[in-house]
């Protein structure tokens, strides 16, 4: 796989990729790192952070002064919570050089392309309609994150319509990534 791809980071260019935080933590872990890698890419927003420090201040006991101090923010205080996230930085309990870590960006782009696609599947099952336009542009912008399925599933996009044919496909990508229990 080509360095370069994998270190290019993605991002979100549209508000059907923001996963509430409470579907991406049913359906995998999140650690801070992670988390500041979705922050960073727009598919989570600053107000995710506030709900893993909510999360973890309520679970978890021996947890960092940063964590706590962003658990106390509202979810509308983007400028606090920007500081806070800086704190989590400072801190430790965030490594901003992760951003510049392959194997860590390859991770991060599987786990989020899943997820994100999980959450697409879901609703576009609900009636709530994604075209094929929006999902090849979100699989072409986690490029160096792919697995077999990916390809697969990327060439059913840019070929197929949005009918039942499609749908069976998109659940069998979503159904080889989850088996690679690299999510």
């Amino acid at each position: 796989m080509d360095k370069e791809l994998i270190l290019e980071i993605p991002s979100n260019h549209t508000e059907a990729a923001i996963v509430p935080f409470s579907f991406f933590i049913n359906e995998t872990t999140l650690n801070w790192n992670e988390l500041y890698f979705g922050v960073e890419t727009g598919f989570l927003t600053l107000q995710h952070v506030v709900e893993k420090a909510e999360m973890e201040a309520s679970t978890q006991q021996d947890v960092p002064e940063s964590v706590l101090e962003a658990s106390f923010l509202l979810k509308d205080e983007e400028d606090e919570i920007e500081k806070a996230l800086q704190n989590l930085i400072k801190q430790g309990v965030i490594v901003k050089q992760c951003l510049e870590d392959a194997e860590f960006l390859q991770k991060c782009k599987r786990k989020f392309l899943y997820i994100i696609m999980l959450w697409l599947y879901q609703q576009n099952c609900e009636s709530i309609s994604v075209s094929n336009a929006t999902l090849y542009r979100l699989i072409w912008n986690f490029k160096g994150g792919f697995s077999d399925a990916t390809y697969e599933f990327e060439h059913a996009v840019s070929t197929m319509d949005v009918d039942a044919a499609f749908l069976e496909v998109w659940a069998a990508y979503l159904k080889e990534e989850k088996e690679l229990k690299r999510i």
